[in-house]
Formats: structure tokens, C-alpha cells, sequence
């Protein structure tokens, strides 16, 4: 629902805008998106912490039908913007479906980390409770970067006294340790970073996509959404499986990789070019004529 919604967002904003202005339209999406998340993902986990998950679901359909109601009241009406077949032979050219796939690779990379957030503030760094909902809220759409190995604690070779081993037990700290303390600065610095440049770069993918699209860019408008969520879905997956087989810090370590792995497309598809598009002949001489006549 989330990926067929941006798609008609993005063609509902451009069309009810001046052409020079699409740009900025999309960005304005996108803008919509990212401060939902950013409030959306620390305030949902406040709530299920006090409420409980159904606390959270309720949240969703109240909001759902407020934004409902906003639509029918303030967005104009959008003109058909013609058949799809039409489109779809600019929507899916090659040029489009590279920018597309280094779209998908960017939101891999970035959500094979931060799918798994929670775990590594809670594992590596020892925050845990409400204050995760702060580091969240830091990092915007929880985005996260950085890989901060936690080492272990080495303890004593000597045996201690069986009457001391209680002792001993109950005197560990049961909070996080200072080194894992003095990791939190970094990781809320780290976590902002990334939340700024990660979403500044979506617009100009969006925007990219359209203008090589030429003729079929109002199709081409939606399918950076299905190519985020395919990221998404494939970062998850990629990250479940580095944690499952390694440690926790595994899943930054699977977005690196990935990462690596977009800068090479990127480079490659800063070169294309959007498509020249001929005007048909009868055009051409109902425009000559009309140029003649004025």
C-alpha cells in the first residue's frame, strides 16, 4: 500500500504543478515522507511500549482517516494522463531500469542496517527503553551507519572462593558499561549523518527517473517506489541473514557491501541521456501551419 501510494503522490503532485516546478513537487513528497518516519517510527515505539502493539494499529487507522479526509478536502481533481502503453515503452527503458537499479541498491544498503536498529543500540552500544526512541527520532527515518565492534570483558583466570562467588556476581554492574557509554555520542552523530544525506539524495533519483523517461515519465514516476521497497524487502533479508550467521554488527557490514557495490552503477549512469523524441509528420505541418498563419 505504502509503495502505491507514493507512486500516485508523485503523479498527483506533478500534474497539479507548472512543469518547472516538478522537481520541487517530488521533493516535497518525499519531504512528506521522511518526516513521517522520522516522527512516525520513535512515536510508534513509544506507544507500543505504553500501550502495547494494538496501541500502535489504532494510531495508523485514526491517522489513515484523518489524512483521508485532508485528501478529499484540499487535493484538486488530476486529469488522466493518457494510456499506459503508450508510456511504458519510455518507463521501462534500459536507461530507466539502471537508475532504478541504483536506487534499489541505495535503500539495500541502507535498510540491511537499520532494519535491525533496535538489536544494535540495544547489543553494541547498551541503550535500551525509552532512550532508543530518542536515538530514533535522532537519526530521522532510522537510518543507521557505522560498525562499532564491542569487545569483551576479560575476566580474572584465578578461581575465586566459593563464599566470594556470590559477591562477585551481585556486584557487576548491572547498566551499560563506560566504554559502551562513551559510544553513544558517535552513534547519534552517525545516525543524523545518515539520515541527511540518505534522504538528499532520494529527490534527485526521482527526478532522474522522469526526466529519462521523456514521454513516459508519468508511469516512470511511481516505479522508484516499487524499486525502494524491493530494496527494502532484499536489505532485510540480506541483514537477517548476516546477523543469523555472524554477530549483530553483521547487518552494517551487509549494508557496506551493498553500498560498495551502488557505487560503480552510479558512476556508470551519471552518462545517459534522456530520449529524443520525434515529432510525428503530421504535427510537424499543423505546426508549420500554425506557425505561418500567425
Amino acid at each position: 500500500m505504502q509503495g502505491l501510494f507514493i507512486g500516485v503522490a508523485f503523479v498527483a503532485a506533478t500534474t497539479i504543478v507548472r512543469p518547472e516546478r516538478r522537481g520541487r513537487a517530488m521533493g516535497v513528497v518525499l519531504s512528506g515522507v521522511s518526516v513521517s518516519a522520522a516522527v512516525g517510527v520513535p512515536l510508534g515505539t513509544w506507544v507500543g511500549q505504553a500501550l502495547g502493539w494494538r496501541g500502535s494499529f489504532v494510531g495508523v487507522v485514526v491517522l489513515g482517516v484523518l489524512a483521508l479526509i485532508a485528501i478529499l478536502a484540499l487535493v484538486p481533481s488530476v486529469p488522466s494522463t493518457g494510456g499506459a502503453a503508450g508510456q511504458a515503452r519510455y518507463a521501462f527503458a534500459p536507461r530507466v531500469l539502471a537508475v532504478l537499479g541504483l536506487n534499489f541498491l541505495t535503500f539495500a544498503a541502507i535498510f540491511a542496517a537499520v532494519t535491525y536498529i533496535v538489536p544494535f543500540l540495544q547489543h553494541i552500544t547498551g541503550i535500551s527503553g525509552p532512550l532508543i526512541s530518542v536515538f530514533l527520532l535522532v537519526y530521522g527515518n532510522s537510518y543507521s551507519s557505522g560498525h562499532l565492534r564491542r569487545r569483551p570483558v576479560r575476566r580474572p583466570k584465578r578461581r575465586a572462593h566459593p563464599a566470594r562467588r556470590h559477591h562477585r556476581c551481585r556486584s557487576i554492574p548491572a547498566g551499560p558499561q563506560p566504554r559502551r557509554r562513551s559510544r553513544r555520542p558517535l552513534v547519534a552523530l552517525a545516525l543524523a549523518a545518515l539520515g541527511l544525506f540518505a534522504m538528499g539524495m532520494t529527490p534527485s533519483i526521482q527526478y532522474r527517473v522522469v526526466s529519462l523517461a521523456g514521454p513516459g515519465g508519468a508511469l516512470a514516476s511511481s516505479l522508484p517506489a516499487s524499486a525502494i521497497n524491493v530494496g527494502i524487502a532484499f536489505g532485510s533479508t540480506a541483514g537477517g541473514l548476516a546477523i543469523s550467521t555472524f554477530t549483530t554488527s553483521s547487518a552494517v557490514i551487509a549494508g557496506l557491501v551493498i553500498a560498495a557495490l551502488a557505487v560503480p552503477v552510479a558512476v556508470a549512469t551519471r552518462h545517459l541521456k534522456p530520449p529524443t523524441v520525434e515529432t510525428a509528420p503530421n504535427q510537424r505541418a499543423a505546426k508549420t501551419s500554425a506557425e505561418l498563419t500567425v
